[in-house]
């Protein structure tokens, strides 16, 4: 595993060379053929020196005890992404404001670095990989119906997905 406590799988001796078949995203971690006998293992990048004699491109691959090697691709774009509103009144005194509030929820995809969050095709967030909910709020003196456009898409090193756009009402009255 890419991980420092992991379990030891094979020795590597000081100037044995081995095949590197991938790139932890971190660059923390090769990914290495030592023994036509045993599985790619994950070994520290401090301790090896990489000779890439025929100029080729590593494929970065997720670090994980069961890393496969298949080559990092655009990722897919999330699904199941869904908007609902609602619109909490504040009151502070005589004042009141109409708090119209958007909650996002999508599944997580896999391989991503993170996602992006559009309101009306404008970039209002980036989220780690690990968020699959936001919540976008608004505070306005005036009651009415609140719509906006909003769209979510998934990155990596390679790119981006497609977008995906849904359109969504609340409204906020007394």
């Amino acid at each position: 595993a890419p991980d420092l406590e992991a379990n030891l799988v094979t020795t590597i001796d000081i100037g044995m060379q081995v095949e590197v078949v991938g790139q932890s995203y971190d660059n923390l971690f090769w990914l290495v053929k030592a023994d036509e006998e045993i599985d790619p293992c994950w070994l520290e990048a401090r301790y090896a020196t990489l000779i890439n004699l025929d100029n080729q491109e590593i494929a970065k691959i997720q670090a994980t005890a069961t890393a496969t090697l298949e080559p990092l691709t655009i990722p897919e774009a999330p699904e199941n992404f869904s908007v609902e509103g609602s619109c909490p009144i504040k009151r502070q005194g005589r004042n009141r404001w109409f708090n119209p509030t958007f909650t996002l929820k999508w599944e997580p995809v896999k391989r991503v670095t993170g996602y992006l969050i559009y309101r009306d095709g404008d970039l209002i967030m980036e989220v780690d990989p690990s968020v699959n909910e936001f919540t976008d709020g608004f505070e306005y003196k005036d009651k009415g119906l609140f719509t906006y456009v909003y769209a979510i898409q998934a990155f990596n090193e390679m790119g981006k997905s497609e977008k995906v756009i849904i359109s969504a009402s609340t409204s906020c009255v007394r």
